[in-house]
């Protein structure tokens, strides 16, 4: 059953902050993983 405009909008509207929270974290983690690696 293809999905409807509105029902890729409600996929969307949750996607969306979950992957900006992963990416938030991923960026966090390396920059940690960095600054282990200097001392």
């Amino acid at each position: 059953v293809p999905l409807s405009i509105d029902d890729w909008a409600l996929v969307i509207s949750w996607a969306a902050p979950i992957l900006l929270v992963d990416e938030i974290l991923k960026a966090i983690g390396r920059w940690v993983n960095r600054e282990d690696r200097k001392k």
